[in-house]
């Protein structure tokens, strides 16, 4: 059955259905680069794009970037501990932790966490 699509085919040459294509002089292309992004779209009348920092993120974002980032935090600390245990010898992590632990601070508020 013809549609639009075949009638334009078969009724133009290939000549008529060839796109022109924009060829920029080096002079245009150096005016292009001058002006910025914002201007440029402000003259076409295009949108521009909102800034991250104003950009509402969902809550299912939120916890996907907090879980990634803990995670690798977990695996960081959990290679570092194997590396200080296969390096010192047996119990080694574990006087590791009980030094953090008592050295009080911050550290050891994150180390209660890890």
């Amino acid at each position: 059955p013809p549609n639009a699509i075949t009638d334009y085919l078969n009724s133009a040459t290939p000549t008529q259905r060839r796109r022109d294509m924009t060829i920029l002089s080096k002079e245009s292309a150096a005016e292009f680069r001058k002006e910025n992004y914002s201007a440029r779209m402000a003259a076409t009348g295009r949108p521009v794009s909102p800034h991250v920092t104003i950009y509402s993120f969902p809550v299912g974002a939120l916890s996907s970037i907090t879980n990634r980032v803990t995670g690798v935090m977990l695996s960081f600390g959990a290679a570092g501990l194997g590396a200080v245990e296969l390096v010192g010898g047996s119990g080694a992590g574990v006087d590791l932790m009980s030094a953090i632990g008592g050295s009080g601070g911050g550290m050891a508020a994150g180390a209660q966490f890890a």
